[in-house]
């Protein structure tokens, strides 16, 4: 099991650093400064069910432009407490960093999301294994970056995402109230569907994490993140590659409406 798990995250790296040597007049890569901000709330109100809050930031360019912000809102249900199903919906504004900007009109892109997610957690000795597995349906503004116009209808498309992340104590053999801890993740993503006609790879997320927990509903985490990201769009008939790394901060606070 530990072979498959170091396999995992070998793979994941491999797959965010593959763009990053050169590969000739095949594809075009454009590497990125990023940083990332969020903040992730879960709420309970009963016993099994949950509201789920989260706000991201994300820039590029040394915090000069908008890569991403999106806010999510949804609903988990826990029937028991290491499977949780959760509902979502996600609004998005899409800006443009690096030299090969994919959304040029009216500043970016705009977009309205809902999402179906399960999540999973085991633990192996001291490693808390998690799974994310998450459906989207996305509808998006048109902009003349995808050769279709201003039509305010926009267009749709689905995307798949797997995350794999594992969490480990620093000190002891499990992650307490007032102890630091590391975590590693991966996260990939595949378009499919309707108005998908190449880019079914859409990106892969790597991140190295330091945390530290303050108790059970308050925890902050650093580090480093990877994120290798195929554009929808040609420049000069060949498909553009953005390698975007930088720092990910993000603080997750709850609160238990019950007490």
């Amino acid at each position: 099991m530990k072979t498959a798990i170091f396999a995992f995250l070998f793979l994941g790296l491999s797959v965010s650093m593959l763009a990053q040597n050169d590969a000739g007049s095949s594809r075009i890569t454009d590497k990125n400064g990023i940083s990332w901000m969020t903040y992730v709330g879960t709420h309970r109100f009963a016993k099994q069910f949950e509201f789920y809050t989260e706000l991201s930031l994300r820039r590029g360019d040394g915090l000069q432009k908008n890569q991403q912000t999106i806010l999510r809102l949804g609903g988990n249900w826990r029937p028991v407490p290491n499977l949780l199903f959760h509902l979502g919906y996600a609004n998005a504004r899409f800006g443009n960093i690096g030299d090969y900007p994919e959304y040029p009109v009216n500043g970016g892109l705009k977009e309205n999301r809902v999402y179906e997610q399960v999540n999973y957690r085991t633990m192996i000795d001291f490693l808390e294994i998690q799974h994310r597995f998450r459906l989207e349906q996305r509808w998006m503004q048109e902009t003349p970056a995808y050769g279709k116009g201003n039509s305010p209808e926009g267009f749709y498309q689905n995307r798949a995402r797997y995350m794999f992340r594992l969490n480990c104590p620093i000190s002891g053999k499990t992650i307490d109230d007032g102890e630091f801890y590391v975590s590693a993740w991966d996260e990939f993503m595949l378009n499919f569907g309707p108005n998908v006609e190449s880019n079914f790879f859409d990106q892969n997320r790597l991140g190295l994490l330091v945390g530290y927990r303050f108790h059970k509903d308050f925890m902050i985490e650093a580090g480093y993140i990877n994120q290798l990201l195929e554009q929808g769009t040609l420049v000069q008939n060949k498909p553009v590659y953005q390698i975007n790394q930088g720092l990910i901060t993000s603080i997750t606070y709850n609160f238990d409406f019950r007490d």
